[in-house]
């Protein structure tokens, strides 16, 4: 019955409000290239429609309900310590 028990859909992130300009500085970042903050509809300009609408949509989320259901707490980095942790933007070979 454990199983049944802990059947369900969760979300697993550990941090909350991370903006999209931050991850986008981030990427830029880890990969040379330059970012700048642009409006909503600036970005479906810059973006094109669907990446633009994508980029300004916001999705907060959250895992206290999983962290309560499952007796759960992050322990891995958080999404931007991730990205500046230099294991993703390497030069290939």
């Amino acid at each position: 019955m454990e199983f049944l028990r802990t059947t369900g859909i969760y979300n697993g992130v550990g941090d909350e409000g991370v903006a999209f300009g931050d991850i986008a500085a981030a990427i830029g970042k880890g990969i040379g290239v330059h970012s700048v903050s642009k409006s909503s509809w600036g970005a479906v300009r810059s973006l094109g429609l669907l990446l633009g609408l994508l980029a300004r949509m916001d999705c907060p989320a959250s895992s206290r309900l999983t962290q309560q259901a499952l007796n759960w707490s992050p322990t891995e980095p958080g999404l931007l310590d991730d990205l500046n942790s230099g294991n993703y933007f390497g030069v290939s070979s």
